[in-house]
């Protein structure tokens, strides 16, 4: 087998001595899986740029007598990722985003639209604004489930199977990772959830996830915004049944724009008074 395609490098593992060993989700057969022999050890350049984020041209063949792993023949760069490069947060938000595809996609099972898809995120984290990473990561991990065949229910209870419409905005509802979506202040006994939303809210979770809005046009309440992430994160986990290493880097992301808050605020002088006055210069 041999083909050429579009990738976007997902995990690298070193293999041997000198090996790699490359997960690349590609526009035209899924997730692949390509050895590339000498990389960490190759003096050209080109090979060594190798790494998460980057999108790439490939030809792809096939290992004689060797399992189904494929082998990487040439390839051009399309996309080295620096924009992502330049600021933690970016970078975090992409390896979380990396890791859901890697680990939500079976090996040459291609969805047509979760190339497009990944593509546009990474893109995105490059050039957007960092005040819209958070929200576009939520929205994105949505559209990821969904592509995947685990689209999480919103619009109505899973269990009862009643809507969530205008009569009920004032209706609570909990998200519960194990009924595949939300479920009514009354069929929650059956599950144990503290991830509470109100149904107003979740009206406009609806709003954002099946329509493709600006960001820059989206205002949020915090409450929100922070409900989303992690409500995705749980239904992705509970799906793969394993964790998601790169949710351990989040902690950071939070700290990062902190910083980034304070640096924006403006800083006050003391008054100068006393001993400490400028010479020539009444003190006040």
């Amino acid at each position: 087998m041999s083909f050429t395609t579009e990738g976007i490098i997902l995990r690298s593992i070193d293999y041997g001595e000198s090996d790699r060993i490359f997960s690349l989700l590609t526009s035209t057969h899924g997730k692949i899986s390509i050895f590339v022999p000498g990389a960490r050890r190759s003096k050209k350049r080109s090979a060594q740029a190798l790494d998460l984020f980057v999108k790439i041209a490939a030809e792809v063949k096939s290992r004689r007598g060797r399992s189904t792993l494929l082998r990487l023949a040439d390839f051009h760069y399309l996309d080295f990722g620096l924009d992502i490069r330049k600021d933690l947060r970016r970078i975090i938000a992409a390896c979380v985003f990396l890791e859901s595809v890697q680990k939500l996609t079976a090996e040459m099972d291609h969805h047509p639209q979760l190339f497009e898809l990944l593509d546009g995120f990474l893109t995105r984290v490059g050039e957007k604004p960092l005040e819209n990473l958070d929200l576009d990561l939520g929205i994105s991990l949505f559209h990821l489930l969904a592509a995947v065949g685990f689209q999480p229910c919103f619009d109505r209870c899973t269990q009862c199977g009643a809507s969530v419409d205008k009569a009920a905005v004032k209706q609570r509802y909990y998200f519960t990772a194990a009924a595949g979506g939300i479920t009514c202040s009354r069929c929650r006994v059956n599950f144990q959830s503290d991830n509470p939303i109100d149904g107003g809210a979740l009206k406009t979770v609806q709003q954002l996830t099946k329509q493709k809005i600006p960001l820059q046009r989206i205002r949020l309440r915090p409450q929100l915004s922070q409900w989303l992430q992690p409500t995705l994160f749980d239904m992705i986990q509970f799906t793969i049944g394993a964790e998601l290493k790169s949710l351990r880097l989040l902690p950071l992301m939070a700290q990062k724009k902190d910083n980034a808050d304070d640096n924006k605020r403006p800083t006050i002088k003391p008054r100068v008074t006393g001993s400490r006055a400028r010479p020539g210069r009444r003190a006040v």
